[in-house]
């Protein structure tokens, strides 16, 4: 998969990741990882979140751009005094760029073991089907 930032155009012909500069300027967020896959169905996301639970995870649909945002839940007793610290407390931000065959009113998302999985429905008119000869 081409990675090049934060948003995926999912096509019949595979995934691409386009450049997104707004995403970049966010100091605090960083970018999960995270994996396509598709069947005739729909396409599969998942985005690797770890410390993240399902009550910190936002998901919003705008102009067919997909936007996750996570925060993770990492409370630190305020008597802990680290001598060395190598953990990111950022939270995260991507950015999914939708193709239009992905029915983007039925999307599916669940969070489990620090993983959001989602289930992007390929809409019924983009669904290979046959004709028939008269």
């Amino acid at each position: 998969m081409n990675d090049k930032s934060n948003e995926i155009a999912c096509t019949a012909n595979g995934c691409s990741a386009p450049e997104n500069k707004d995403t970049a300027a966010v100091s605090h967020r960083v970018k999960p990882d995270y994996r396509v896959s598709r069947d005739e169905h729909a396409f599969t996301v998942r985005v690797f979140l770890p410390g993240v639970g399902k009550d910190a995870v936002n998901l919003s649909v705008d102009s067919h751009v997909l936007t996750i945002e996570a925060e993770r839940n990492d409370p630190i007793d305020a008597s802990w005094k680290p001598v060395f610290e190598e953990c990111d407390r950022s939270g995260y931000l991507l950015q999914l760029k939708l193709s239009p065959e992905v029915d983007g009113e039925n999307i599916k998302a669940r969070v489990e073991n620090g993983v959001l999985s989602l289930v992007l429905p390929v809409a019924e008119a983009a669904k290979p089907r046959s004709i028939p000869v008269n």
